[in-house]
């Protein structure tokens, strides 16, 4: 606890899951949902879904660019720390990618 009541997150804001561990199941089960109740079409919102046939050295370069789209999130909430709270609002981004066929497609493709 700060001065003013204030608090200081003791966890950094690119911290990984464990994969399957306490915080991932907390995410899965209490707050994707939540997250992904909104329709993404209001001020400050956005949601994309792209998918596409990608080689393995191209999966690993789009990984690394959202690797480095976290960090600039990181960065600019580093940088907003300064501006009073009035003028900041809780953002969140998610991203995920995976190889990935909707199970509805499975049974179509050819063996």
């Amino acid at each position: 606890m700060l001065p003013n009541n204030e608090i200081r997150a003791r966890v950094a804001q690119n911290f990984s899951w464990l994969p399957g561990g306490p915080i991932q199941q907390y995410f899965r089960a209490r707050v994707q949902h939540d997250f992904l109740q909104s329709r993404f079409d209001q001020s400050g919102e956005v949601m994309l879904f792209v998918s596409g046939m990608l080689s393995r050295s191209s999966n690993a370069a789009i990984q690394s660019r959202i690797r480095r789209l976290a960090a600039e999130l990181a960065e600019q909430h580093h940088q907003d720390l300064a501006l009073p709270l009035t003028e900041r609002f809780g953002t969140a981004l998610i991203l995920a990618m995976r190889p990935w066929t909707p199970e509805s497609f499975k049974r179509l493709q050819r063996k």
